[in-house]
């Protein structure tokens, strides 16, 4: 069953109306549990908010610059078959008859089900704290996969993409989150990942 999950601000002691400085996810993008959400930002530290389910983000209610204290909605996630984490909000969302799934009367076994259906491309990316520690990194380079991704779009399959980039961007090799050199390190390998997921072009199929 497909379910709409609301993702709210957590525990974050006794901060109030904290300032959102990053905004990692968009309407649409598929997201992964403990995957960022936002980063906000104390007088004393910087912390991320991850996402409790995974799925689609259908609603976003949070903006960059924006103020959010404890229990606070910040996002609406479509999951299939999820358990809501303790204090969400849980609904059932319609599934309608074009994305029913079809199981012939003689087969006894079921057809295989998506973790939640798609009929476009998703991007979705994951840039685990290990790779990244800081979270304006962690940002810039899941903004830079969308942007790169966004001109692969025509030529990748309608399905959820999550990409992963293999790579660890230390701070003592990149000083600046926004240097020209992290850019282009992130640049290459994602030139290199979207090209395999890419399907090739009739030009290409002919060579």
């Amino acid at each position: 069953m497909t379910q709409l999950i609301e993702i709210r601000v957590p525990d974050i002691g006794d901060y109030k109306d904290v300032e959102i400085i990053e905004v990692a996810v968009r309407e649409g993008d598929a997201v992964a549990v403990d995957a960022t959400l936002i980063t906000l930002e104390t007088e004393k530290a910087t912390m991320d908010v991850p996402s409790t389910a995974a799925g689609v983000v259908r609603q976003f209610k949070v903006q960059k610059g924006g103020r959010v204290s404890q229990g606070d909605l910040i996002a609406i996630v479509e999951a299939e078959n999820a358990v809501a984490p303790a204090g969400s909000t849980v609904t059932s969302a319609p599934v309608t008859p074009a994305r029913a799934a079809h199981v012939p009367a003689a087969s006894s076994t079921p057809a295989p089900q998506a973790l939640f259906g798609v009929d476009a491309v998703w991007l979705g990316a994951m840039v685990p704290k290990r790779w990244a520690r800081r979270a304006v990194t962690r940002n810039t380079i899941k903004r830079q996969i969308y942007t790169i991704g966004s001109t692969f779009e025509p030529r990748l399959a309608l399905a959820a993409h999550v990409v992963r980039l293999r790579a660890s961007f230390d701070r003592k090799q990149f000083v600046s989150a926004t240097s020209e050199p992290l850019k282009q390190a992130v640049r290459a390998e994602l030139l290199h990942l979207f090209a395999q997921a890419s399907k090739p072009t009739v030009a290409e199929g002919v060579q």
